[in-house]
């Protein structure tokens, strides 16, 4: 018996690639040490977004994270945050706002 459906009409075989939500791409952190801060930051691909990682080395402050952008040669505070992933994500969501993704 011969069938005319064709095996795209069939449930996937196989599972396809996501690629993290067609967001932002983030290279891998690097370290930097200031006079007053130790910092980590992860800045994406496009090198328009940033979110910064940054520990007071004097007092007892806690840690901070900071979603940052690039406009004009100035890295500007979008916002502050205790987690690095709501900070990369409201650099997803500034970056979907202006329709970038």
């Amino acid at each position: 018996m011969c069938s005319t459906k064709s095996i795209f009409d069939k449930p996937y075989l196989f599972k396809l690639p996501v690629l993290q939500d067609m967001g932002l791409q983030w290279k891998k952190g690097r370290s930097d040490t200031t006079i007053v801060s130790k910092r980590m930051i992860w800045e994406t691909r496009c090198k328009r977004y940033r979110a910064v990682k940054s520990k007071i080395i004097f007092g007892d402050l806690p840690v901070q994270y900071y979603a940052m952008i690039n406009d004009n040669g100035f890295w500007d505070i979008l916002s502050k945050h205790r987690k690095k992933s709501t900070a990369q994500q409201a650099c997803e969501k500034d970056a979907k706002k202006k329709g970038l993704i």
